[in-house]
């Protein structure tokens, strides 16, 4: 069930689409949605993770009205994430629990957040620090409170204003002019799914939709209207950007997007029955006890890589750890010379690595898993051949940490190509 709250409860990317307008017959209307960054202090970063809110703003406008002199608007109308694959209206195809709103926040005439919070927005444009969720230029549109509902499904919430807005004809609906606006805080749950039914072709931008329905609703009117009779049906897609999957002992950087290595705790786990078992921390370095007296070597990023099988989950993991850690551990690998030399960003292809091999740990379909990993193991190997290459070339620096590279990525490929051959994808059935 997708989570609707009703208890008590340096750069930046403005995703803004074409104006959208719908005339029909002699009623025009207007509807631009914008969604900003999820991050309003520097450093600014434009990608959402799981647990972030951000704001989305919906601006209102009219355009010619044949044989009236008013536009009203009874209704606004929000889809929360919609899949990428199928059509972009009202309603969309539901992509799951992926974005939710919170029906406890108030879409009113007042600051939200920031020096001025609850006072009146009145005709300013924004609050100082922090957002005002409805108001603008025309006086038609301040002072207004509007409810939300849930809509006709659960990906869907319904915006009433406290009175119809009544506009004039050819009024704009540009965010710069703020004419007449909305705006609202959504929170992203979860990332979009990489595989099933509900996944699309663009998993780190969730699709949302606002728009204006011709459906005539229980008190007789249809979303939007003009008084010489006509309804008005407009519908316009935005998108939320957010960040990938990252794998264990790493965490979005949330304005870069990419996954930084994150510090690890080293644990054990003896079992002492089949079904209970103790976790030891370990706090001195340098050998793991196992089965039989090998020595293994602790990873900076805090796994034990020389303790996990290599056709294991957690060995492929573990590996990406170690190979994130020593790209990322200063002095960062230097890319020096020219010609091949110039193109030394290795982490692309590691992060697409992790996010294939989550994928496959994700899934529920064998066959889907399979898939997965084969394209991990060809993006694993393709990353192995790339630090060869550099290496040989002489282009990165200094040279004890290029020898580490090329022996954790040859490592990360022999495990990626262990782990497609086991019957790890056996049980994904």
């Amino acid at each position: 069930m997708k989570a609707l709250v009703s208890a008590a409860a340096g750069l930046l990317l403005l995703v803004v689409t074409p104006t959208s307008t719908t005339r029909a017959q002699g009623c025009g209307g207007a509807l631009i949605i914008t969604v900003p960054s999820p991050k309003t202090s520097p450093p600014t970063g434009p990608f959402l993770a799981v647990g972030d809110s951000t704001t989305v703003k919906i601006n209102l406008g009219s355009e010619l009205i044949t044989g009236g002199t008013q536009f009203l608007v009874h209704r606004v109308r929000y889809e929360l994430d919609c899949n990428h694959l199928f059509a972009l209206g009202l309603p969309c195809t539901d992509q799951g629990d992926i974005m939710s709103y919170d029906f406890t926040q108030t879409v009113g005439p007042s600051c939200v957040g920031g020096v001025n919070a609850g006072q009146p927005c009145g005709e300013q444009t924004g609050c100082p620090g922090g957002h005002c969720p409805s108001g603008g230029a025309l006086v038609q549109c301040q002072g207004r409170t509007w409810t939300a509902t849930a809509g006709g499904s659960a990906n869907e919430v319904v915006f009433t204003p406290d009175t119809p807005i009544v506009l004039p004809p050819e009024q704009s609906a540009s965010p710069t002019l703020n004419n007449c606006f909305i705006s609202f805080q959504v929170k992203l749950e979860s990332l979009e799914p990489t595989s099933g039914p509900n996944s699309d072709d663009t998993p780190q931008q969730v699709e949302v939709v606002a728009g204006l329905s011709t459906v005539i609703g229980t008190d007789g009117h249809a979303d939007a209207e003009c008084d010489n009779g006509d309804a008005v049906g407009i519908s316009q897609s935005s998108g939320v950007v957010t960040c990938p999957a990252c794998a264990a002992c790493s965490a979005c950087n949330t304005v870069t997007g990419k996954c930084d290595a994150t510090p690890c705790s080293t644990s054990t786990t003896t079992s002492t029955t089949p079904t209970f078992s103790t976790s030891t921390t370990v706090t001195e370095p340098p050998t793991t006890t196992t089965s039989s007296t090998t020595s293994s070597t602790t990873i900076p990023s805090g796994c034990v890589l020389g303790g996990l099988p290599e056709d294991s989950l957690a060995g492929v993991e573990c590996a990406i750890d170690g190979l994130r850690t020593t790209l990322n551990e200063p002095p960062q690998p230097a890319c020096r010379g020219s010609g091949p030399c110039k193109h030394c960003s290795l982490e692309p292809t590691l992060d697409r690595v992790a996010s294939l091999v989550m994928a496959a740990a994700n899934t529920t379909s064998a066959k889907k898993c399979k898939r997965s990993l084969r394209m991990a193991r060809l993006a694993a190997k393709s990353l192995s051949a790339r630090v060869a290459s550099l290496s040989r070339g002489k282009c990165l620096a200094p040279a004890d940490r290029v020898t580490r590279l090329d022996a954790e990525a040859v490592d990360l490929a022999n495990r990626t190509k262990a782990l497609l051959k086991s019957h790890f994808c056996a049980g994904n059935q």
